[in-house]
């Protein structure tokens, strides 16, 4: 690593999200459980228990170890950007000690798949604010229908647009409960150019729309 370089740290979102509290939560008390034959007894406990047991510790280590890593970035001098997402119960946003530098709301306006707010802390530099408009048309964003948290998204977006528009305008996405999978995580190639432009070079890129100044 040199002074010039520029570090793009994505840590795992599951494991800082609200998420995993709810998959705590489902996990223990799913009432389908009870159907197990073994429902209430202690080989039954005593297994869950391991289960929540070991989601905290990787909790714990991946927090510690993005502690570890700020903590050398700051005292080198060297230049990071952090990823996470944002919502109010994140436990980045209790829970990490340096406040966000840049908090994009709906990332699907810079042609991103899904809206999904994400945080950004910069260390050791500071973000650039540039405006490339790029909207990603109506037919390409997803919007998650399986799996954890998904229903209070549809209808979040349903409120938004109104359900003929979600139906027919939005693409359907499937996600397994309780994980990040790669498609929900992907990036899409026009959002992180514009992210690049934006937000790190400030440069404004062929066909961008200018902006009156804003105060």
């Amino acid at each position: 690593m040199t002074y010039d370089d520029i570090i793009m740290a994505f840590f795992p979102c599951i494991k800082f999200c609200s998420v995993m509290e709810q998959i705590q939560h489902e996990d223990f008390y799913d009432s389908s459980h009870k159907k197990s034959k073994n429902y209430g007894t202690p080989e039954y406990f005593k297994n869950k228990w391991a289960v929540l047991r070991n989601l905290s510790q990787e909790r714990f280590y991946f927090y510690d170890l993005a502690l570890k890593m700020t903590a050398v970035v700051q005292i080198k001098g060297l230049r990071m950007i952090i990823e996470n997402p944002w919502h109010p119960t994140n436990f980045t946003k209790h829970f990490w000690f340096l406040r966000t530098s840049l908090i994009d709301n709906d990332r699907t306006r810079r042609g991103d798949y899904f809206r999904k707010p994400t945080a950004y802390w910069y260390v050791n530099c500071e973000p650039t604010h540039g405006e490339t408009w790029q909207p990603t048309p109506k037919d390409k964003i997803k919007t998650i229908t399986a799996g954890s948290g998904a229903s209070r998204t549809r209808e979040k977006m349903k409120s938004i647009l109104g359900k003929e528009e979600l139906d027919k305008k939005y693409l359907e996405h499937t996600s397994q409960a309780g994980l990040c999978d790669e498609d929900r995580s992907m990036i899409s190639p026009d959002y992180a150019r514009n992210f690049i432009c934006d937000f790190i070079l400030g440069k404004e890129q062929k066909g961008t729309q200018l902006q009156l100044f804003q105060y």
